[in-house]
């Protein structure tokens, strides 16, 4: 993803709600965690479940975010045929 931004590899139609909860995570310093498809480097889509934690300082203040990215859609699939 290098030089094209980690943005581009988001569904369009699901990036706008993405942007929105992520924005007010980073404006409340709260956590934030979604599920979205991100499409691999074979063009395919598959569902992540991603997390991102805001990372303080003794103070209290935001100093970086750690996150994750963890790949469900075989999860997904495997709930949608249960019920």
């Amino acid at each position: 993803m290098e030089g094209t931004g980690s943005w581009s590899v988001h569904d369009a139609k699901m990036l706008p709600l993405v942007l929105e909860r992520w924005k007010a995570s980073v404006e409340g310093g709260t956590a934030f965690e979604m599920e979205f498809p991100l499409r691999g480097a074979d063009g395919v889509y598959r569902w992540f479940l991603s997390r991102i934690r805001p990372v303080r300082d003794e103070a209290g203040n935001i100093t970086r975010w750690y996150g994750t990215a963890t790949n469900v859609d075989e999860q997904r699939a495997i709930a949608a045929v249960v019920k």
